[in-house]
């Protein structure tokens, strides 16, 4: 919540949620007992500090008021489904920790202490930065125009740069044909079951202790990098991050094929995470001598193609092929962007695929005319 928001009183504090939660959910919230509870709390926390996010909720709530909770618009499904792959044992260890998406603007996965165990959870930011990347790096040959793929691109960097507003659903940044759509989407539930799977692989590892925890800032409120508010995270070496890669992949019980999926969808992912540390690196250049805290895109991209078995490492070389030459012919187009208009990405809120009034655009949507 505010830092302004939390010098008023308990009660005043509580009508800010009670727009978007259920009483009982309230309760829980300022009174947590639970590591589900903990998760909801930092839910609707980021929620209520983030104005378009909360307009879209409460427009939930609106339409169906009888079913509604805050807790049940939140996907498991990616979670249950790789924890169903599993062996017995490993879903009962597992059994301790807790899962769920939140809303971030650290688009990625993971694992943290709390006053009440462990907890995985995935940003819904990730939807986003996936789909976008995807139109830009899957080619589609002629069907999608260089530039917007392009524009795609700088959609999904800024995403993960924290420049973008959260409101895609109310406002989607353009008209993508039904058949792209579906195909840039198909990939992505199979991405979050991998990176699920790398976190809970950290678990079922052993990778932490307690002695490894260290304080890392959550997101701010809209339009700022960070606020005060602290998260118990897990410090992993390189190795380990790589191992957790091959893990996720090779520990569920899983024929070739569905492991073959996986490994698809985990390469492309890691190609779109590529993209977002050259840009990383253009924008804030590492000291000479500074290493990376955690292993390349790139390198975890390798790794997983030289070790993952399966029956179909042939074909799996040619999207590996595929996705690289993709990477490599945009990094010169994303430097030449950010050298001359880094102001322009820097600035918080939407870019689109197109021009207004275009085929890939339609005509521009206006906030609290168009969508509330």
């Amino acid at each position: 919540m505010a830092q302004a928001t939390q010098k008023l009183s308990i009660a005043d504090q509580k009508m800010f949620y009670r727009p978007i939660c259920t009483e009982s959910e309230i309760q829980r919230i300022f009174a947590p007992k639970t590591a589900m509870d903990y998760l909801l709390k930092m839910r609707a926390d980021y929620i209520v500090d983030h104005m378009r996010i909360f307009r879209f909720y409460r427009r939930i709530w609106l339409k169906d008021e009888r079913n509604y909770s805050l807790e049940k618009t939140f996907d498991t499904k990616h979670y249950r489904n790789y924890r169903m792959s599993l062996s017995k044992a490993d879903r009962e260890s597992l059994s301790e920790v807790t899962y769920g998406n939140i809303f971030t603007q650290e688009a990625n996965g993971q694992i943290f202490n709390s006053p009440f165990g462990r907890i995985v959870t995935i940003s819904q930011a990730l939807n986003y930065f996936l789909q976008f990347s995807h139109l830009a790096l899957l080619g589609f040959k002629d069907e999608v125009p260089p530039h917007i793929r392009f524009r795609a691109l700088l959609i999904a960097l800024r995403v993960m740069f924290e420049h973008e507003s959260f409101d895609f659903d109310a406002d989607p940044r353009g008209k993508i044909p039904p058949s792209i759509l579906k195909e840039i989407r198909r990939p992505i539930p199979v991405q979050l079951e991998f990176i699920a799977g790398h976190e809970f692989a950290h678990h079922l590892l052993g990778h932490l202790s307690d002695e490894r925890l260290h304080d890392a800032p959550e997101s701010g409120e809209e339009g700022e990098k960070r606020s005060v508010n602290q998260l118990p995270m897990y410090s992993t070496s390189e190795q380990e991050e790589l191992s957790a890669d091959l893990t996720a992949i090779m520990r569920p019980m899983m024929d070739h094929t569905t492991r073959a999926t996986m490994l698809n969808a985990a390469l492309i992912w890691l190609g779109a995470l590529e993209i977002f540390q050259y840009a990383q690196d253009v924008i804030s250049p590492r000291p000479p001598g500074k290493a990376k805290s955690h292993p390349s895109a790139r390198t975890r991209h390798l790794n997983l193609l030289e070790n993952v078995e399966t029956k179909f490492s042939v074909a799996m070389g040619e999207v590996s092929d595929r996705l690289i030459t993709s990477i490599e012919s945009f990094k010169k187009p994303v430097s030449d962007f950010l050298g001359f208009h880094v102001e322009q990405f820097e600035t918080y809120g939407s870019f689109y695929l197109d021009e207004p009034n275009t085929d890939w655009r339609g005509r521009p949507l206006i906030d609290r005319v168009d969508y509330y």
